[in-house]
């Protein structure tokens, strides 16, 4: 509905008159906001809509944040933008699951008094194997 100055606008209140110009603006900036973003094919809609579904799921409301961004950029058409962002935690998750991943080997290797068991060795297996996956993955992308 467009935005409309009652006809007898000098009778309300000045709250609600400032009201009716702020959501006026906020349909005007909306609807530039979209105007200014390019079409995306059916294809490219459902993947990032697919992929907000993913984020959403996360655990990290830092990451969440960042990955929103770079999916709000892709969708200006901002492919730079979306990349460094998406590429900035590809690195920070890389180092957290290094982190991760150098603790446990070095628990196992370096402590004597930890022993392994069967959850812990067949836990680092699966984590190990669906690391393995997610690299094939990348390998064959590039």
């Amino acid at each position: 509905m467009p935005f409309q100055l009652p006809l007898d606008f000098r009778s309300v209140r000045y709250y609600d008159l400032l009201s009716m110009v702020v959501e006026g603006c906020n349909q005007a900036l909306g609807l530039i906001g979209e105007l200014l973003k390019p079409k995306l094919s059916h294809t490219e809609q459902m993947r990032l809509k697919d992929l907000r579904k993913e984020v959403e799921k996360l655990k990290d409301s830092k990451v969440q944040y960042h990955l929103f961004q770079a999916i709000e950029e892709y969708e200006y058409g901002h492919h730079l933008a979306a990349a460094l962002i998406a590429g900035k935690i590809a690195m920070y998750t890389i180092e957290q699951l290094r982190a991760l991943f150098s603790i446990s080997r070095n628990f196992f290797t370096h402590d004597p008094n930890a022993i392994s068991n069967a959850l812990d060795a067949l836990s680092l297996i699966a984590d190990a194997t669906k690391l393995a996956e997610w690299s094939s993955l990348v390998e064959t992308k590039e």
